[in-house]
């Protein structure tokens, strides 16, 4: 082998190592971003559910809520804490809603009552005061066209949660 060929073999050698290197890294980097923005999302989203329910608790007042489903999640579950008892882990022979019931109660004692999920996964979004449902435990919503569609109401002192297939 003659010395330029020997030169021109190391230098394709370590583009091709330049290359991956720069590859691999992009794809850590992309990677990086698109978990930040699924951060932003739910935090972005648990803003938006505690204030839907939260601001139109005035008797009698009904509206319409569509809020962008973040990340991969397609359900979005309510639990009534009212209706339902939450003394440690409770088994309620309901595989959905034991599944958010093991995550309602933090260790710090916090109930949280909005939950999303994606299939195999459960994330909280927190604890939304004064939320009920219409006799029932709990009530999940799946999403269309990627939004979570429900119907709130007032009344009073707490806010009536709904599926809106439950209105029309």
């Amino acid at each position: 082998m003659k010395k330029a060929q020997i030169g021109q073999t190391f230098i394709i050698i370590f583009s091709l190592l330049v290359i991956s290197l720069i590859i691999f890294f992009a794809t850590r980097s992309i990677g990086g971003i698109l978990n930040d923005k699924c951060n932003a999302d739910l935090i972005k989203f648990r803003t938006q559910i505690k204030n839907s329910i939260t601001e139109y608790k005035e008797y009698g007042v009904v509206e319409k809520h569509m809020l962008s489903a973040p990340c991969d999640y397609f359900q979005l579950c309510f639990i009534d804490v009212d209706t339902t008892t939450l003394n440690g882990i409770v088994n309620t022979g309901s595989d959905d809603l034991d599944k958010f019931l093991k995550i309602a109660v933090t260790p710090e004692g916090v109930l949280n009552n909005v939950f999303l999920y994606d299939g195999d996964i459960v994330v909280d979004s927190g604890n939304v005061p004064n939320l009920h449902l219409d006799n029932v435990p709990y009530m999940c919503i799946y999403k269309k066209s990627n939004r979570f569609t429900f119907i709130t109401q007032g009344q009073g002192k707490s806010t009536l949660v709904m599926n809106v297939s439950s209105i029309e």
